[in-house]
């Protein structure tokens, strides 16, 4: 089984694609120029601007120096890797049978509640992106999930509830897992939907349906 240590993990694939990223990577100016004009112009909806950022532990600065740097309507946080392992990416797939989903769901939830407890974000984006190659969490973790759904309302951010698996990975469970789903409708949590679209047209995909799971669940438990 494969195991992960604290030290900074990285193959050649993974260096390839930072390198890549790193070459192509364009000015956040831009990004903020586009949200002014935006905001000059008149739409039928209210619009929110933000950024999804990936959370690590040693770049929490970073991450803190954006948020004070520009005055954006959100960050949402998200978990991509677990110790320098990027565990979602469809060019690095991976089995669940060569390795401990007890410890990586363990250490998946941790840098998860790190995440909340920063106080650098809005929200926490798609909870469930570790079983994006069909590795669902196998035994209990009630008490991770109602650790992260404690912290996630004391520190009055929401939760979402994403299609982006099921749209991009054709993963058959949509949304959170029944007992996460659970546990922030108990503690009280808001739940937004997200659609987590990687292309125009996926936008708002599946957001009905999540919607109708939030609300059977919510009568269920007696939100």
């Amino acid at each position: 089984m494969r195991m992960f240590t604290w030290k900074k993990e990285a193959n050649e694939y993974q260096n390839s694609w930072y390198r890549k990223k790193y070459e192509n990577a364009r000015p956040l100016k831009e990004y903020t120029d586009f949200i002014d004009n935006m905001k000059k112009e008149r739409f039928p909806i209210k619009l929110k601007f933000g950024l999804e950022v990936c959370y690590s532990p040693e770049h929490i600065k970073d991450i803190e120096n954006i948020k004070n740097m520009y005055s954006f309507d959100f960050l949402v946080g998200s978990i991509h890797f677990i110790d320098g392992w990027a565990f979602s990416h469809k060019k690095q797939p991976w089995r669940k049978e060569n390795y401990n989903l007890n410890y990586l769901y363990k250490r998946y939830y941790e840098l998860m509640y790190e995440l909340v407890q920063s106080k650098l974000f809005s929200g926490l984006a798609h909870p469930n992106s570790l079983q994006c190659f069909g590795a669902y969490p196998v035994g209990n973790f009630d008490t991770e999930y109602d650790r992260i759904a404690r912290a996630l309302k004391e520190n009055d951010m929401y939760i979402e509830e994403s299609s982006g698996l099921a749209t991009n990975y054709d993963d058959t469970e949509l949304g959170m897992n029944g007992k996460m789903l659970k546990t922030m409708i108990l503690r009280n949590v808001k739940i937004l939907t997200a659609s987590d679209a990687h292309i125009p047209q996926n936008v708002g995909k599946l957001i009905r349906e999540m919607n109708d799971l939030i609300s059977k669940a919510e009568k269920e438990y007696g939100r």
